[in-house]
């Protein structure tokens, strides 16, 4: 069961047994390598009226009916969120309420979150290129509160970049399937309640075993709110037996292994989605020769949304931008500051900072991660993105 009132309420959702997990390498990204002791978030400015709203008994009823539908379709990743409350010292109710924030702001009618992040997708013509920038903004008191995990578990090995208390990744990631995803936050007038949370369908994604297995996960989850969700997938690689000499992405003579096939590029998969309350959603493959930017608005989906300033003003400079057409030239539109009131890249403006950049590469099956501004290039970390077999060969 998840027990979400201790201390704070004596309250039992009668749902599912508890159990420890994550026994899991952090690394630090910003400052803060390990997660705190008792979880600042929740003892942060902001967390008053969310706990106060959530011991009325409205909020209260309203978090539940939120936790029952969730934890119904999803036990395993609340089994996630119980080891953190019990390795945090924090309770169920505070990270349920970290994790349903964005419903519970527009339903309860609470502060929304931070109105930022900034996606660059491009898919070359000519030069073959398959990229995708994510800038990832948020709140000044996260900058102590976020790292990578790198996990195996429910069969499939991932990392994502991750909050203090919330599941993985309402960020961005990648699996050992070769899927990858960024992610940012849309802001519906209405919410359905209850609905499903979208940190619960983020941490899914997670355990997509391909480009189409993704998609299915995002676009037949019933959403309570909104969300973008820009997925990528590496092409799988043939199982190869060349019978003489070497062949191409191979080593070796006359061996089987692992290569890439001569079509991968053409197989580099890439789409934006938006998804709305209900689950209402709009797919858009990248394909090669288009690119596409996005931030924290609907731009396609007919849905009802809040009137959000900074992504207008963010949508504007990246139209008066040129295309980007490499990676050097989407990690300098990332780091534009033109704007002065809602630049692309954030140190502080509205209270809100660029966290952390990242590019994904699926030409060179990378995620380079950096911080300060991206167009210094001041590289944080680097991730090799795996790429999947697939089933069968051919022979040379």
């Amino acid at each position: 069961m998840v027990t979400l009132g201790s201390p704070r309420r004596g309250h039992v959702v009668d749902q599912m047994r508890p159990r420890l997990l994550l026994a899991l390498d952090v690394n630090a990204l910003t400052p803060g390598a390990a997660i705190p002791e008792g979880t600042p978030r929740t003892r942060s400015p902001w967390a008053k009226p969310w706990l106060d709203f959530s011991d009325s008994d409205a909020g209260f009823q309203m978090l539940e009916m939120f936790v029952v539908l969730n934890a119904a379709k999803y036990p395993e990743y609340f089994q996630e969120l119980e080891g953190m409350a019990a390795g945090s010292g924090v309770s169920m109710q505070e990270i349920m309420l970290l994790n349903f924030r964005q419903e519970l702001s527009t339903a309860g009618g609470l502060a929304r979150s931070p109105p930022d992040c900034s996606d660059q997708l491009l898919h070359g013509s000519t030069n073959g290129h398959a990229l995708l920038g994510h800038n990832e903004d948020n709140s000044g008191d996260l900058l102590n509160a976020s790292y990578f995990i790198q996990a195996d578990l429910g069969g499939r090995q991932w990392t994502a970049f991750t909050y203090a208390g919330e599941l993985s990744s309402t960020a961005f990631g990648f699996n050992d399937a070769g899927v990858a995803f960024t992610l940012n936050a849309l802001f519906p007038t209405n919410v359905t309640v209850p609905g499903i949370g979208r940190n619960f369908v983020s941490r899914d994604l997670l355990q997509a075993s391909s480009y189409e297995d993704g998609l299915r996960r995002i676009t037949t989850a019933r959403h309570s709110a909104g969300h973008n969700y820009n997925l990528l997938a590496l092409p799988a690689a043939s199982l190869v037996q060349y019978r003489s000499g070497s062949g191409p992405g191979c080593t070796g003579e006359g061996r089987m292994e692992l290569c890439s096939s001569a079509d991968a590029e053409a197989r580099l998969r890439m789409a934006t989605v938006e998804v709305g309350p209900g689950g209402v959603h709009d797919d858009l493959e990248v394909l090669k020769g288009h690119s596409y930017f996005h931030a924290n608005s609907y731009q396609r989906l007919g849905v009802e949304q809040m009137h959000e300033e900074s992504s207008l003003h963010r949508l504007k400079r990246a139209a008066e931008i040129a295309v980007p057409q490499g990676a050097d030239s989407i990690l300098k539109l990332l780091g534009d500051t033109e704007d002065a009131a809602y630049p692309l890249y954030c140190r502080g403006e509205n209270g809100i900072y660029t966290l952390a950049t990242a590019l994904f590469d699926l030409q060179a099956a990378t995620m380079n991660v950096y911080t300060g501004n991206p167009k210094a290039q001041r590289l944080q970390a680097s991730f090799k993105l795996p790429q999947p077999p697939r089933l069968g060969f051919t022979t040379s």
